[in-house]
């Protein structure tokens, strides 16, 4: 039996069993086509409680196929809302009811996703269940358990540790393309735990449902479905399969999507590769990656830049990514390290509370641009906390031509991303300039966040301080100059600045007090 290799997995590869949209019809579905009286006539005698917890009457073809597999990995990729976590709820339920007292690892992005949307999501597993097999869930335990004896208990992918030692008949994993995808100190990453811990009973099983994106991990898994599809049972499926998804949804999503490299990922569940026109290829990204990344904190030049989304209801996301860079003079000498991609859908008070909180994290100075909101986007971080140093920038370029110099850092391999980084990547890898409909939200904060550290520095702000507010010569406690001395004063931190040193700003954390604010940065 050949073996297929991850690196030859091409976009446009035929894997798996696709079930097209029209032929994709429910027992519901079809029983609503008939006229009234045949209607009455094939649910005369059945008990409506019954039928409403009856999910093999709800479900689709590709759901019931997905739900019945045997198959030691079921992988079902398919776009948004194709029913993904209605069907892996669904799944996971069987498996609980069907063998008392087996052990069951749930595992989502993070804590809060796999809290919100596999246990008590809308179509998670506590409100998928009837009420006589409704299982109980104890969240300080991170347990849900049924009535059986039966139990799942909850992890987190950015924790790979937790999995390491534990057990479990089967696993349930939501989105393992957005996963984090870096190794830990052992070696492996969450998937590779769930890989090595699910191993109880005779017929161990992973359930995997995602929207596709080229990481390692799910390259990993098409190649062993193309190698040995007994193993790997992939079901594909759209977004249009649902027929209970709302006109005005579709409307939207088609209208941004359609037609596009993102909508064939995003909508129809397909591996998109490299996209003609696209600002980035998968071989620069991957070629300029570093998953030996130094720490951000002993970088001198911390950023956190944010494209911000203005609406209460916003339809797009604010970007919020951390990059951080050496400090020459000679900003064209300058390495970037792209860390985190925190960005969030929400109102402007949500995504200033993620920015902020970004900004502690990494003790570093939030880039925002103020072509949208103008002042307001500075005051509802500062309301956020007053302490944390905001710089705003204006975009008057379009969104090609600010991004070029970025572009070019990256092909002179002085970005690298510190992880994989799915969602980010894809916009690099599929936005096209003038074609594409969408904002790339997340590629805006990141193109901010990059040309302040490697392109072009904001109007009065050089690296960790604002010169503007360097002005009197009175001495400063807490910063050391280049030879280690404490006291330096404030016109000497600047001509240090001005010589390319970073004089290092020691000592507590004072984004708590507003007045210190020089000293929230390390």
């Amino acid at each position: 039996m050949a073996v297929t290799k991850p690196e030859q997995i091409r976009a446009g590869d035929v894997i798996g069993r696709y079930f097209r949209p029209g032929d994709d019809l429910a027992d519901a579905d079809i029983m609503a086509q008939l006229p009234p009286d045949e209607q009455k006539k094939m649910l005369d005698g059945i008990d409506p409680d019954e039928l409403l917890w009856n999910f093999k009457f709800w479900a689709r073809p590709s759901q019931k196929a997905a739900l019945d597999s045997e198959a030691s990995y079921v992988v079902v990729l398919a776009g948004r809302g194709w029913g993904k976590t209605r069907t892996m709820s669904e799944w996971v339920h069987k498996k609980a009811m069907e063998n008392p007292g087996c052990r069951i690892s749930l595992i989502g992005r993070v804590v809060s996703d796999v809290r919100d949307v596999m246990v008590l999501g809308d179509s998670g597993i506590l409100n998928v269940t009837p009420p006589s097999e409704r299982p109980n869930y104890v969240a300080t335990m991170r347990r849900v358990i049924w009535p059986n004896g039966s139990e799942a208990i909850t992890y987190s992918a950015d924790i790979a540790s937790q999995l390491r030692g534990p057990q479990a008949h089967f696993a349930a994993c939501d989105e393992l393309a957005a996963w984090r995808q870096k190794p830990d100190s052992s070696g492996l990453n969450m998937w590779g735990n769930v890989r090595m811990s699910t191993r109880l009973g005779g017929n161990p099983q992973v359930f995997v449902a995602t929207t596709p994106r080229r990481v390692p991990d799910m390259l990993e898994l098409y190649a062993l479905a193309q190698s040995d599809p007994g193993m790997v049972d992939v079901i594909r499926g759209s977004t249009y399969a649902n027929t209970h998804l709302a006109k005005q949804y579709l409307d939207v999503v088609t209208g941004l999507y359609g037609g596009t490299h993102l909508g064939a990922q995003e909508l129809e569940g397909e591996l998109v590769g490299n996209v003609e026109g696209a600002l980035l290829t998968d071989q620069i990204l991957d070629d300029s990656r570093d998953l030996d990344a130094p720490d951000p904190l002993s970088l001198p030049v911390r950023v956190i830049g944010v494209d911000p989304s203005v609406a209460e209801e916003p339809k797009d996301e604010c970007g919020i990514v951390a990059v951080c860079s050496t400090s020459e003079r000679q900003m064209h000498q300058r390495h970037a390290w792209v860390y985190e991609d925190a960005s969030v859908l929400g109102s402007p008070q949500k995504w200033a509370k993620t920015a902020i909180a970004m900004a502690r994290k990494y003790q570093a100075v939030i880039v925002v641009e103020d072509n949208q909101g103008g002042e307001m986007c500075r005051m509802v971080l500062r309301n956020e906390d007053s302490a944390v140093p905001v710089v705003k920038v204006k975009a008057t370029a379009g969104k090609a031509l600010r991004a070029e110099p970025v572009v070019l850092a990256y092909e002179q391999m002085r970005v690298h991303h510190a992880d994989y980084l799915p969602q980010m990547e894809a916009q690099w890898t599929t936005w096209v300039p003038g074609e594409t409909l969408k904002s790339p939200d997340r590629l805006d904060a990141a193109v901010h966040a990059i040309s302040a550290l490697l392109v072009k520095q904001p109007k009065g702000w050089y690296g960790e301080v604002k010169l503007s507010s360097i002005t009197r010569r009175t001495s400063i406690p807490g910063i050391r100059d280049s030879s280690g001395r404490f006291g330096v004063t404030q016109r000497d931190a600047m001509r240090a600045l001005q010589r390319g040193e970073q004089p290092r700003i020691m000592g507590v954390r004072t984004h708590e007090d507003p007045r210190r604010r020089r000293r929230f940065l390390r």
